[in-house]
């Protein structure tokens, strides 16, 4: 072991790497530095570098001197896993990445089921070496322990690497393994956050009917501030469904307020929370969040993603555009990505580009019946009346066998001048509680509509007058 050093307080926390012979614990090394980090995070004197932002440099090859400089750190940790059967070999070290040095190393041959056991010494071990005197409250929260089951941990790790690649199938995935995590330890707090996260997102693109995801997403984020109420995850979860379901925008706010203050570096707090802000029209205030979320996180696609938003909404195209290609030069299969630049790409009306990217989104995530509305629409504003109606129909016929949304239903009739359909579906959409409503006070399709008695009724039935 190398004798320890001063260093300054601020550090990254790599992706183990993974030295198993089948090579396939790439979720258990990316879910051990997830770990570490929001541990550390939890060390008021530390500044940790999230997740995204640490693990965007995986497949870059930098040494430990760039990589401090890429990220502005001190101090990298790094290590190894290998696992053969129930037993475990992890080693981690720590790196000044002033000059390339060891500070510390270690290396743990336990079984599995010692896992809590590795990760409570190592995180102890990396505070000692960076020469921060924990309080009370600091060593609790360092030390807390959110299972005592190392299978449920093991199902929980798996399912936030599936949840992390975001396409259809992972997410039904990642379900999977969140209940497999609470079936073997039902007091596993953060599980059922990673399974409200899980029904959030499949709610959010269409991919289930609101009723449903949002439903579960609701209750199991209830469950888990039941289980622990100090969990700054579990409030944004349930905040995400009080904005986009119940569109109870007072209380969304203070879920998203208690995130915050539980947990000031939770990015995707300050995330969704300018996302309400940005479609209650408060675009000042979203920009704030929009900021402090890049702050937590700044590699984050998403984040990234949102900050076009603002200018989205602010309708300042030519930006959000811009936005969204920087994001996908980072990654050209992200997916969020590619459906906003569509979007804006039709407010443009660059109708071919934006079904371009629509249908590229489509080979990504996988068949969507909201991406094939988005067609649609693209379509209609082109005046391809004839491809708008194959699609208006097909989706007709479609919403009679699952779940379609009748928001892009509308939006296909509003191109198509047909407003006394387009209410229809709006009225549709209010009745399945159609998260998309939540965007009609500045989504620019209803440009020519807000004068209309009846989108003033539907903007105060979503809470937007």
């Amino acid at each position: 072991m190398t004798p320890s050093r001063d260093v300054h307080k601020s550090i990254a926390v790599l992706p183990f790497a993974d030295m198993s012979r089948k090579k396939d614990q790439d979720y258990f090394c990316e879910g051990l530095a997830e770990e570490l980090i929001d541990a550390l995070t939890k060390i008021k004197e530390l500044r940790v570098v999230a997740r995204s932002t640490a693990f965007s440099l995986m497949d870059k090859h930098l040494d430990s001197r760039e990589i401090g400089r890429e990220l502005q750190v001190d101090t990298i940790v790094e290590g190894s896993v290998r696992k053969a059967g129930t037993r475990l070999r992890i080693t981690a070290q720590l790196t000044d990445a002033t000059d390339g040095s060891q500070i510390w190393s270690e290396r743990y041959d336990r079984d599995e089921e010692d896992i809590f056991d590795i990760q409570e010494e190592l995180a102890l071990s990396i505070v000692e070496q960076l020469k921060i005197e924990l309080l009370g409250e600091d060593k609790e929260a360092l030390t807390r322990r959110p299972t005592e089951s190392a299978e449920a941990y093991n199902y929980y790790l798996q399912g936030r690497f599936h949840w992390n690649q975001r396409t259809a199938a992972d997410l039904e995935a990642a379900i999977g393994c969140f209940e497999q995590a609470i079936g073997e330890d039902p007091s596993y707090a953060l599980a059922y956050t990673g399974l409200a996260d899980a029904y959030n997102v499949l709610g959010f693109y269409s991919v289930l009917a609101p009723h449903e995801a949002f439903q579960q997403a609701q209750g199991t984020a209830q469950r888990a501030l039941e289980l622990d109420h100090t969990l700054a995850e579990a409030h944004a979860s349930l905040a995400f469904t009080r904005l986009y379901y119940d569109w109870d925008w007072t209380e969304a706010e203070a879920e998203f307020q208690r995130a915050i203050a539980l947990n000031p570096h939770y990015a995707t707090a300050h995330h969704w929370y300018s996302e309400l802000l940005a479609l209650a029209g408060r675009l000042s205030e979203a920009a704030t969040h929009a900021r402090q979320a890049v702050e937590a996180d700044p590699d984050s696609l998403i984040i990234h993603v949102l900050l076009g938003w603002t200018h989205y909404y602010s309708y300042e195209y030519d930006k959000a555009i811009e936005q969204y290609l920087k994001t996908l030069k980072r990654d050209p299969e992200f997916v969020a990505a590619r459906i906003f630049l569509g979007l804006a790409y039709v407010q443009k009306r660059r109708y071919e580009k934006a079904i371009t990217e629509y249908e590229r989104t489509i080979s990504i995530f996988g068949k969507n019946s909201l991406l094939t509305e988005l067609i649609g629409h693209a379509h209609a504003g082109a005046g391809n009346e004839e491809a708008a109606r194959d699609i208006l129909n097909a989706m007709k016929e479609l919403s009679k066998k699952q779940y379609v949304s009748a928001y892009y239903l509308a939006a296909i009739c509003a191109e198509l001048h047909e407003p006394s359909q387009m209410y229809e579906w709006l009225d549709r959409a209010l009745e399945e509680r159609d998260n998309w409503l939540a965007f009609l006070k500045l989504d620019p399709i209803w440009h020519g509509h807000r004068s209309d008695p009846r989108f003033k009724t539907l903007l105060a039935q979503v809470g937007l007058d």
